[in-house]
């Protein structure tokens, strides 16, 4: 009268949802939102508390854009320029500079290489030296 719980159909059904499903790899999505100067990045709509970058499409700068809890746009240019890897040529130059500048520093007595920090330890020293002394005499 009643049917049995071994259908084929029931088997299927508990065979698709203990087998573990082969996903399919998704691709990332990435969107980079471009806008129209500063018009087009106030413009832009965003929810509140967030933040995203803007391209801006006419000149080489990045727009920073937050949202505080009641909406209200703080928008931050960034000027973009093109990186330039430095060469170990020019490290070594700006190394050999900079080498050149302290030893010209060090010839006119220009700078005191001694940091604050040493000079307040020899006072203080200098102190103890001369309170002990006192107490050695009395």
């Amino acid at each position: 009268m009643y049917g049995t719980y071994d259908t084929p159909q029931l088997q299927d059904q508990l065979q698709r949802l203990l087998m573990p499903q082969l996903q399919q790899p998704q691709q990332a999505s990435v969107a980079v939102t471009k806008v129209n100067g500063r018009a087009g990045a106030e413009a832009f709509n965003m929810p509140p508390n967030s933040d995203g970058i803007l391209l801006d499409q006419n000149d080489p700068i990045a727009w920073f854009v937050m949202t505080d809890g009641a909406g209200y746009k703080t928008i931050t240019p960034y000027d973009l320029i093109p990186h330039k890897e430095k060469s170990q040529n020019d490290v070594i130059k700006s190394m050999e500079d900079r080498i050149t500048k302290l030893e010209e520093a060090m010839k006119h007595g220009k700078p005191n290489f001694r940091s604050d920090y040493s000079k307040a330890a020899r006072a203080e020293q200098q102190r103890n030296d001369a309170g002990s002394r006192s107490n050695d005499q009395g």
